[in-house]
């Protein structure tokens, strides 16, 4: 595109590249570049030199030095989910809704009825150019209403089996562990998605597959999750497992129909306990370690040495008979490999010290 046209104003171009891009959420200049050599590289990766002059290049089209080509503004307008005529007057225009009506910009503006017209568009199944669906960009900022709106879909329905997810725009399974942080969004989300009565599971239906009730949550997607409000009041809200009353009901032995085999704690605690650590927070490793208290103070009272157990890399406890308990777990390598500052040191001896005595692992 010609720099010295003399009725675009390039300055004015990229300060409203700027706003739109600061409407978007936790994004910066060099992900702007990123994204946009992504979208125009059929998803390769920039790296090396590419990875510097994609971060120079965003930089010059905010500070309006330099105007980006006509193909670098269809990607923008993509992922702004403005129209051409927007990018170039520098300023949002009264126009037809349908103009820009993508999978992007529709998850970015959480419309449920920009989300209604993109299902009478026929496009809410499907993929876009860059070979992403709208659950992805969903997720990807955290559309509640929109992810709300999709469980209740009765034409592209989110459909759940076990700990995961289809999407209706690919044939991909998603691990529920990626809904977390946009489920902590809205309580009455996070209930259409959380079984009271499986802790740590997902289920959008009563008839819950048992074999895998376990959730598997990405570090990043928990590390989210944690961060929010909502999140860890959930994690750790208090509750009857948190005093340990499923313990006197668990699968042990020859204990006559047990109550409960999925105790509190999961796979999905012990990630949330690793990214927290990580992160200087040691609330997750004081509440683990309590928690495994209360399992030896059962076993203790039951007259069952430590010794004949065995503990795998997931936590989970078992004996000959088979599963016992999930504990606050790490293995030695995640453990060895965490830089703990002081405030998570004192938590991660409480820690281990919850462990000893438990026989080799498994």
């Amino acid at each position: 595109m010609d720099e010295d046209n003399k009725y675009i104003d390039k300055e004015k171009v990229g300060e409203y590249i700027a706003k739109c891009l600061g409407q978007l959420k936790d994004k910066s200049p060099n992900w702007l570049g990123e994204e946009v050599y992504r979208r125009d590289k059929n998803g390769e990766e920039p790296t090396g030199q590419a990875l510097a002059t994609c971060h120079h290049q965003a930089k010059q089209w905010l500070d309006g030095t330099h105007l980006p080509s006509l193909g670098i503004l269809f990607i923008l307008s993509g992922i702004f989910g403005k129209s051409l005529n927007e990018l170039l007057a520098g300023r949002d225009l009264t126009e037809n809704a349908d103009s820009h009506l993508t999978l992007f910009s529709v998850a970015r503006s959480n419309s449920l009825s920009l989300y209604r017209q993109l299902c009478a568009a026929e496009l809410d199944g499907q993929m876009d150019e860059y070979g992403k669906t709208l659950l992805q960009y969903v997720l990807e900022f955290q559309s509640d209403k929109i992810l709300s709106a999709m469980l209740g879909n009765g034409i592209n329905r989110v459909e759940f089996f076990g700990s995961f997810a289809t999407d209706p725009g690919s044939t991909s399974p998603m691990n529920l562990g990626d809904f977390l942080p946009t489920a902590a969004k809205d309580t009455a989300l996070f209930t259409k998605l959380y079984t009271p009565g499986i802790p740590w599971s997902f289920s959008a239906a009563e008839d819950f597959d048992m074999a895998h009730p376990i959730i598997k949550p990405t570090p990043e997607a928990m590390l989210t999750f944690i961060k929010q409000k909502g999140g860890r009041e959930i994690l750790l809200k208090e509750h009857e497992q948190k005093q340990g009353e499923w313990i006197k009901r668990s699968n042990f032995r020859n204990v006559e129909t047990p109550c409960s085999s999925l105790p509190y704690l999961s796979d999905a605690f012990n990630c949330a306990l690793e990214v927290s650590l990580n992160s200087g927070d040691g609330t997750f490793a004081a509440f683990g370690a309590q928690h495994n208290q209360k399992v030896r103070d059962f076993l203790t009272e039951q007259k069952i040495p430590l010794s004949d157990l065995k503990i795998d890399e997931y936590g989970r406890v078992s004996d000959r008979c088979g599963f016992i308990a999930n504990l606050a777990y790490l293995p030695t390598a995640k453990i060895e490999s965490l830089k703990p500052t002081e405030a998570t040191k004192e938590a991660l001896i409480s820690l281990g010290a919850s462990l000893e005595g438990y026989g080799v692992k498994a």
